[in-house]
């Protein structure tokens, strides 16, 4: 089971912890099950990008599939809502062009998203807050406005409400 809780929550042993499908669990209950799992644990930073966890191989470690999951919470393509279980890692910066194998160069994908956005004309980068965002090509928007997935929106927005 991934939960993702805020540093703050978890120290202060108040709000909630969410789950990969996002279902809120109460930090005395995360505090309970964790003393029964295998932690690996994955530090976001207030906008809710995972930390770099750095460079070791072309394929994302473990713990790197963990943040990501952490972070994108799923496929990270505009629209789609891909369990991040169902996903691939991908380098924004392709490997075999120089990119490294790193958080701000991955995110997940879906295998449809993965093997067909760049076909379509769309193109992907992490944006300065570490969040995935997707930009689309001029048929979709003239404009070419970047897009970040509502479910990454949506969770950004729920860290934020419950430090209110």
């Amino acid at each position: 089971m991934i939960v993702t809780i805020d540093l703050d929550d978890l120290l202060a042993r108040t709000g909630y912890g969410t789950s990969s499908d996002g279902t809120l669990i109460p930090t005395d209950q995360v505090l309970r099950m964790a003393n029964q799992a295998d932690i690996i644990p994955t530090v976001l930073n207030r906008s809710g990008a995972v930390l770099d966890l750095g460079r070791t191989r072309r394929i994302a470690s473990p713990s790197q599939t963990l943040a990501l999951y952490a972070r994108d919470a799923g496929c990270s393509f505009p629209g789609c809502d891909r369990a991040p279980e169902w996903c691939e890692r991908h380098h924004i910066i392709p490997w075999i062009e120089g990119g490294e194998t790193n958080l701000n160069n991955l995110t997940l994908l879906c295998r449809y998203h993965h093997h067909n956005f760049t076909s379509r004309g769309w193109t992907g980068r992490i944006n300065s807050d570490g969040i995935p965002e997707w930009t689309p090509p001029r048929y979709v928007d003239l404009d070419q406005k970047p897009i970040i997935n509502t479910r990454i929106t949506a969770r950004h927005a729920a860290r934020i409400h419950r430090r209110q």
